[in-house]
C-alpha cells in the first residue's frame, strides 16, 4: 500500500494537497479512537474481572479476531499517515527521510507489551492492572478522537482558539510535550477541541458502567441459577 500510493503520488508530482492529508488523518485517527476504546472496555473481561457469558469461552478465536480487526484498523492509520507525509519526502530526498523516531517507537511498544505481559502473568491480583491499562488506553482513545476531529476542522475550517501557550517547551510538536500529544494534548486549543475531549470521555465512562452493570447482573443471574440447581 505504501509503495502504490508512493508511486501515485510521484507521478502526480510528489504532492498530495494539504486539506485531503487532513482529512485522512483525522478519519483515520477517528477509526482508531473507536478501535482503542473498544480494547479498553474489552480488558477486564480479558484479564477475569469481569465474568465471561460462558464458563469456557467460544475459544479464543473470538478474541483473536477481534485483535486482528483492532490491529489491523491501526494499521491503516499508520499506514495513512505514512503515505500522506513520509513519502513524498522519501521519493525527493532519499532513504535518509524514514525517521528514527519509527525506530524508537517501534522499540518502545515492544518494551511496554512484554511488560503488560509479564505482569499480566506475574500479578495474582489484576485489578491494579486492569485499571491502569483502562486508564490509559482510555485516554489515549480520546486523545486519538479529539485529534482526529481537529485535523478534520482544519480541512473544513478552524473554530476560535481557546487559549495559546507561548515557548517551546510547550509546543505539541516538541519534546518533552509532544509525548502527551497523542493523548490530547496541545498548547493552542480550539473550542471544537475542549468539546471533544469531554464528550468522548463521557461516552467512554458511561460505556464501562453499563458493561459493568451487565457483568454484574450476568454474574447475579448465575448465581441465582446455581442456587436454584442445587435446592
Amino acid at each position: 500500500m505504501i509503495f502504490a500510493l508512493g508511486i501515485g503520488l510521484n507521478a502526480a508530482g510528489g504532492e498530495l494537497d494539504d486539506k485531503v492529508a487532513d482529512v485522512i488523518e483525522g478519519v483515520s485517527k477517528l477509526v482508531a479512537a473507536v478501535c482503542i476504546a473498544q480494547l479498553s472496555l474489552k480488558i477486564p473481561t480479558w484479564l477475569g474481572i469481569y465474568p465471561k457469558k460462558h464458563e469456557i469461552m467460544l475459544g479464543e478465536d473470538v478474541t483473536q479476531r477481534e485483535l486482528w480487526f483492532n490491529v489491523a484498523w491501526n494499521i491503516w492509520r499508520e499506514v495513512a499517515e505514512i503515505g500522506a507525509f513520509l513519502i513524498p519526502f522519501f521519493l525527493d530526498e532519499g532513504a535518509e527521510a524514514i525517521p528514527l523516531s519509527g525506530i524508537v517507537g517501534l522499540l518502545v511498544g515492544l518494551f511496554c507489551g512484554a511488560l503488560i505481559y509479564a505482569a499480566s502473568m506475574l500479578l495474582k491480583d489484576k485489578r491494579k492492572l486492569c485499571i491502569f491499562l483502562v486508564v490509559i488506553t482510555g485516554w489515549l482513545s480520546m486523545g486519538l478522537f479529539t485529534g482526529g476531529c481537529h485535523e478534520i476542522e482544519e480541512a473544513v475550517g478552524e473554530t476560535p482558539k481557546a487559549w495559546k501557550i507561548k515557548g517551546d517547551f510547550w509546543s505539541k510538536s516538541k519534546f518533552p510535550m509532544a509525548l502527551f500529544k497523542p493523548f490530547g494534548y496541545t498548547s493552542s486549543p480550539t473550542i471544537l477541541w475542549l468539546v471533544c475531549l469531554p464528550v468522548w470521555a463521557i461516552i467512554l465512562v458511561t460505556l464501562h458502567i453499563i458493561k459493568y452493570q451487565r457483568a454484574k447482573n450476568n454474574s447475579e443471574k448465575k448465581a441465582a441459577e446455581a442456587d436454584a440447581e442445587k435446592v
